[in-house]
């Protein structure tokens, strides 16, 4: 850029000067040439002036003839004129330059009919241009002859000529001193321009500290100056800008919700972190970008639609497949205002609700299942218990087996009760588990030994397979039991009466995995993430006939989380299923 300006402002100043000094040239010839052919025409008149008078010396005034001997020898003092002596009718009686004898009349020539003009034309007897001028020899009013010089044209363009080339050196002399002047002072303007030019440049495209260095008291040094306080400004808004455009995408990417900004064109001028992971938008570029183009949505697009054309809250909601599955999505567009309050374009809130409607859904379950488990042994208790109170007369037995009843519906209550107290400390911070190093080995044999009576009630048997060196883990004895308990449990419970189960403890990688296996009826695959909500039931009727509460699998769940664990589920319909709590190693 640098030296393309140089060139440009060099190059300009030598054309006007050479172009100046072109038209100066042009200008000048055809005045030197008029200059020249007046000076030739004057010579020529003084001459002719000259010649007359003394071919009136010569004159026989009586005769009317004229002495030529005496006339030639005069005329050769003319040097390189020519001179002609013609006749009063035409006839040339003598020429400096030819022979009058080979010389037809001349008193049809320009010269002759003109006298005392002079007329420049082709000479035909010496073959080139020439000036003549001629003049009347008379004495008391009566022409004997002409008298006619000329003068050749050559020498009046051979001086033209000479002239012509003096200009052109002159020319070129001026264009040699016109290119290191203008050199000079190209170099002069530039090379500050210059300077001046990357400078803002450098602003334009980066921040940068650097400034011109200011030597100048003229217009070139002002200029640098403002430029240099032109710079500092910027860059203090700049830095202001981004400092606030890093405010505002903080705050913005900290939200939860997801916000897409557009303009009224539909183009993206916004869109925050939580709203490029709800629609999966991938491109790192999108501002500018028609969000259509991004989001393949026709609710969103809709809503914002809606917001654009009436400048009002828009809403809607819809469905969004990303990453972590299907989600439902709340949309909120608001209008967004511009400078003098002109209609810039909408703000849309995405606001992900799956996890609220699905709580919600949980809630309004665990009340209905939970008032349902509730209710179901209270009214039997209910029941039993008035048909004994009010029937005095009932025998003794069924008296027994109605008190025996209510009894069994008082201890599912309490059982009911008690797991719910359990699924409330676990998920309390006021009653954090007690962690301490626990062998998992000696806890498997604790559980299994608590459930010998009821697998020795269904001729079963617990299968224990362990490890020669017991794995150890930071957990709640308490808590992990009870999970252990719980699958064990549902195992021997669901497993065909004579079928054994497994429990096998292992290490792998950083972890300890127990797995619980039977030979139930499984699990279908469609059921298996729902069975650990709370009182769930595949088989419902099932479930309370073998005195389950629905809320086991649950508490295995709440257990596992709390010890920074995870429960594993494999199961095939008829053919069992395989439980397996997985622990970080400690």
């Amino acid at each position: 850029m640098k030296a393309g300006f140089f060139w440009k402002i060099f190059g300009g100043t030598v054309a006007v000067i050479l172009i100046t000094a072109f038209v100066v040239y042009l200008a000048a010839l055809p005045t030197i040439a008029r200059s020249l052919q007046q000076e030739t025409e004057q010579r020529v008149q003084n001459e002719a002036r000259l010649v007359a008078e003394l071919c009136l010396g010569v004159l026989d005034a009586e005769s009317g003839e004229f002495r030529l001997q005496g006339l030639e020898r005069a005329v050769q003092g003319l040097g390189a004129s020519r001179m002609t002596l013609i006749g009063k009718d035409g006839t040339v009686l003598l020429d400096s330059h030819e022979d009058p004898d080979t010389m037809d009349a001349h008193h049809t020539r320009p010269e002759v009919l003109n006298p005392g003009e002079p007329v420049t034309r082709y000479s035909r007897t010496l073959e080139k241009e020439m000036t003549y001028v001629a003049l009347p020899l008379e004495l008391e009013g009566e022409v004997f002859g002409f008298s006619r010089v000329a003068v050749s044209v050559e020498d009046r363009e051979g001086r033209v000529a000479d002239l012509r080339g003096a200009i052109r050196r002159g020319a070129l002399l001026a264009g040699l001193i016109s290119l290191v002047l203008a050199g000079i002072f190209a170099g002069r303007v530039t090379r500050p321009l210059s300077e001046i030019a990357v400078l803002v440049g450098e602003i334009g495209s980066q921040q940068t500290t650097r400034r011109l260095d200011v030597r100048r008291d003229d217009e070139l040094g002002r200029l640098a100056e403002a430029v240099n306080h032109m710079a500092d400004d910027l860059q203090g808004q700049i830095a202001r800008v981004e400092r606030d455009r890093a405010e505002r995408e903080a705050i913005f990417s900290a939200m939860a919700d997801g916000l897409l900004a557009v303009d009224h064109q539909q183009n993206v001028l916004f869109v925050n972190r939580p709203a490029r992971t709800l629609l999966n938008i991938q491109e790192s570029r999108v501002k500018g970008r028609p969000v259509w183009e991004l989001v393949r949505n026709a609710d969103l697009v809709d809503a914002l639609e809606r917001c654009l054309s009436t400048a009002e809250r828009a809403s809607g909601q819809t469905r969004i497949q990303n990453d972590d599955g299907e989600r439902l999505v709340e949309l909120t567009a608001v209008p967004m205002a511009g400078t003098a309050g002109a209609h810039r374009g909408c703000v849309l809130e995405l606001r992900d609700v799956t996890d609220l409607r699905r709580l919600e859904a949980v809630r309004r379950d665990f009340v209905s299942n939970v008032s349902h488990e509730l209710k179901t042994p209270l009214t039997a208790m209910r029941g039993y218990l008035e048909a004994v109170l009010e029937d005095e007369e009932m025998p003794d037995t069924l008296r027994k087996s109605f008190v025996g009843k209510a009894h069994r519906n008082t201890e599912r209550l309490a059982a009911i009760v008690g797991d719910l107290l359990s699924l409330s400390r676990l998920e309390s911070e006021e009653h954090a588990l007690a962690f301490e190093p626990l062998d998992v080995n000696e806890l498997a044999e604790t559980v299994v030994g608590d459930l010998r009576d009821l697998a020795e009630s269904r001729r079963q048997a617990v299968t224990l397979e362990l490890p020669d060196e017991s794995p150890h883990v930071d957990a709640d004895a308490q808590a992990l039991g009870m999970a252990l308990s719980n699958l064990l449990s549902n195992a021997l419970q669901y497993s065909p009466e004579g079928e054994d189960v497994q429990l096998r403890v292992h290490e792998q990688g950083d972890e300890v995995r127990l797995e619980v296996s039977d030979r139930g009826p499984g699990i279908p695959k469609h059921e298996q993430e729902r069975i650990f909500e709370r009182f769930y039931r595949i088989d419902k009727a099932r479930s309370r006939k073998l005195g389950g509460t629905g809320l086991g699998l649950a508490i295995v769940r709440h257990v596992m989380a709390a010890h920074q664990g995870r429960v594993e589920l494999q199961s095939t319909p008829g053919a069992g299923s395989r439980f397996t709590l997985v622990l970080p190693l400690s």
